[in-house]
């Protein structure tokens, strides 16, 4: 289900009303699609970074894999969806693009980011 939104909380509350439970209930896979790709309508439909800024959500690959985790551990959602998995909807929207808080991947592997100085506010290598 492509839930189009860009907090943990509302992509929950969507991928429920979307028949989460009956997948589970099924042992099907269900995935939640969140997307990558710009936005000119409302940058809460997306994890692209918007220029001028957007105050909904973490529009970084952490903030997007974050988002993805409380989604289904129940951490800041009320209702989390345990069976769903996370899944990316434009793919080449931003991933892998080098913009701030989207570091580009060079084959199977990623530029390590990841530490304990990372900042989403500092340039990813080149």
């Amino acid at each position: 289900v492509q839930v189009s939104w860009n907090t943990p909380s509302t992509m929950a509350t969507r991928a429920t009303k979307a028949g989460a439970a009956y997948a589970e209930m099924l042992g099907k896979p269900f995935w939640v699609l969140a997307y990558t790709n710009p936005s000119d309508d409302d940058c809460r439909f997306t994890f692209f970074p918007t220029v001028g800024g957007c105050t909904s959500g973490d529009l970084t690959m952490l903030g997007l894999w974050e988002a993805f985790d409380q989604m289904v551990d129940g951490a800041f959602v009320a209702d989390p969806v345990p069976a769903a998995r996370g899944g990316i909807h434009y793919f080449r929207g931003v991933y892998s693009t080098g913009l701030l808080g989207w570091p580009k991947l060079i084959g199977p592997t990623v530029i390590p980011f990841l530490c304990a100085d990372y900042s989403p506010l500092t340039p990813s290598p080149p």
